[in-house]
């Protein structure tokens, strides 16, 4: 191998071993060098800069690698600080190594080894500038990146964005400040709710989404996004969340060569609307219920707004209303814009009573519009066909009780015997009365319904997954008047739906126990459960075959 040497004719280097006597006297002294590197560009070639130091009576070879040999100049004797470019064929890339080994008839040492840095001359500052005014809540915000000085980005720099909580001093229609300016005083709230099925119960001013929204975005990511950045920057769309609140935008861009830059900026989208659809995600042909949704606005003043709302093709709408403070509606008819009044930092509930009149997959659609912002959320749902159950001889016989049971406030506890059916409240500041459910029983929000469902078994089972769709009118919920009795171990599911898994069964009698709570308005069918083993479907039949809970306000 030829290595050029600065200012000295070009060396061969070749392995040599030769065998004596070790002699401690004749040792050479070992070598000491030093080395930090960079990448840099010097007269149009990409490269590396090399800064050495210490003193070695050797020539030196000193490489940069990355996995391959990339480069490589041989100089005489180190007797100081001294500088090379290594020119490079290849792009500079994060992980590039420079190596310098000693060279002599006696053979190679490696002597020094160091990754490379990246250039510090391509080192600048990311600038973030938002080029659409102004930012509603649920709109896409386009924000400009890019490095100055310009052109600074490199072929290959990837720019990673993040979207974060700024804090907000926005307050929802929950906080004692909004009861105070509107006299509106917050219904029952069902806390434990899962999935992401959002509920409103008790009153019309109650609403569960603003505090579950509020506590999931503390700290957290609400969006994330990776592109490439351009010499002339790049833009990108994030998505505004729907509640109104100042977010903060974090990026930063990292070139091949390992430079790193860092932007950030706020976006202040306490102005405009939130809209926010409440559906049910699944519902059974025949289904009425209703699809409410909240508006609220950021606004410092009153706001003037239109609503429109598309329930899409499987959901027939037999009536719209606007929900008041007071907890009167006043109707307006289906399809056409729903005028609004908010009031200066205030909200107001749309409800519309629809019917599941068509099976198959579908999407809520609705758009508020005040002034040039307009704010749009969409919500999909699934209506299934309870198809007839035809006789089969071995299906099991499924016999279902319900009983209903209602929450008592403390004032109401307290002049209240406890239940004979609860050793002991659940909650310290709740108890509960209890009743056999009828069909003739209009349920109201904040209720509960334990479903209790016996059958026998003549032969043993194996392992069965065990689904129950849940009415459009409640949702599930582990938050129970007692501790339920299921069958099996149940797994993390959506609002809409129960799975339990349950382990092999020996004959005999069995029971299974689960809650559903009462949400919104309307008359669901609570189908039957399906059972499955494996790919296998068992068939069942359920006494009575049409339980229907029916829900008013």
């Amino acid at each position: 191998m030829s290595i050029p040497v600065l200012d000295h004719e070009a060396i061969q280097l070749r392995a040599a071993v030769t065998v004596h006597a070790a002699s401690a006297s004749s040792a050479p002294a070992a070598p000491r060098v030093q080395c930090d590197a960079h990448f840099a560009r010097e007269g149009g070639q990409d490269g590396v800069r090399v800064r050495l130091g210490g003193e070695s009576a050797t020539p030196l070879a000193v490489l940069a690698a990355a996995g391959d040999p990339l480069g490589g100049v041989g100089i005489g004797r180190l007797s100081g600080p001294t500088e090379v470019f290594l020119p490079l064929d290849a792009r500079p890339a994060i992980g590039t190594r420079v190596v310098v080994v000693g060279a002599s008839e006696a053979g190679t040492q490696l002597l020094a080894t160091e990754p490379v840095a990246a250039d510090p001359a391509q080192s600048g500052e990311l600038r973030l500038e938002v080029t659409t005014q102004p930012i509603g809540p649920g709109t896409l915000a386009q924000v400009t990146a890019r490095l100055e000085p310009a052109g600074q980005a490199r072929r290959g720099t990837v720019l990673t964005a993040r979207l974060t909580d700024a804090g907000s001093a926005y307050s929802g229609p929950f906080g004692r400040e909004h009861e105070a300016t509107t006299g509106v005083t917050p219904g029952i709230a069902i806390m434990g709710l899962e999935g992401e099925l959002p509920t409103s119960t008790g009153s019309a001013a109650d609403a569960l989404p603003p505090l579950l929204q509020s506590t999931l975005s503390q700290g957290e990511t609400l969006w994330c996004g990776v592109a490439d950045l351009g010499a002339a920057g790049s833009t990108l769309s994030v998505p505004v969340p729907s509640r109104p609140g100042v977010y903060r935008l974090l990026a930063a861009t990292i070139a091949p060569d390992g430079a790193v830059a860092h932007g950030a900026i706020l976006l202040d989208a306490r102005h405009g609307l939130r809209v926010q659809p409440e559906v049910p995600q699944q519902l059974t042909v025949g289904d009425r219920t209703r699809v409410s949704v909240l508006v609220e606005s950021g606004e410092r003043n009153p706001v003037e707004a239109e609503l429109r709302l598309d329930a899409g093709a499987g959901l027939h709408v037999e009536s719209v209303a606007v929900a008041a403070p007071n907890g009167s509606s006043e109707g307006t008819r289906p399809g056409g814009a729903v005028p609004l009044h908010l009031a200066a930092g205030g909200h107001v509930w749309v409800h519309a009573t629809v019917e599941a009149s068509r099976a198959g997959g579908g999407t809520v659609a609705v758009e508020v519009s005040a002034g040039d912002v307009p704010s749009r959320s969409e919500r999909p749902y699934e209506i299934l066909n309870l198809a007839a159950v035809e006789p089969a001889p071995r299906a099991v016989q499924i016999k279902r009780t319900l009983v209903v049971w209602t929450p008592l406030d403390q004032d109401q506890a307290a002049s209240q015997p406890t239940p004979d059916a609860l050793d002991e409240p659940v909650e310290r500041h709740r108890q509960w009365t209890s009743v056999p459910w009828s069909p003739n029983d209009r349920l109201v929000p904040g209720q509960f319904v334990e479903v209790r469902e016996e059958f026998t078994l003549g032969e043993p089972s194996s392992g069965v997954i065990w689904t129950q769709r849940v009415p459009a009118t409640c949702t599930a919920i582990r938050l129970a008047p007692r501790d339920p009795g299921p069958i099996g171990s149940r797994e993390p599911g959506r609002g809409d739906e129960l799975r339990f898994r349950v382990s092999p069964l020996a004959p005999g009698p069995h029971a299974h126990q689960y809650y559903l709570v009462v949400v919104r308005p309307g008359a669901a069918v609570l189908p039957p459960p399906e059972l499955r083993s494996g790919e296998t479907p068992i068939p069942v039949t359920v006494v009575p075959a049409d339980v229907r809970l029916v829900a008013v306000e």
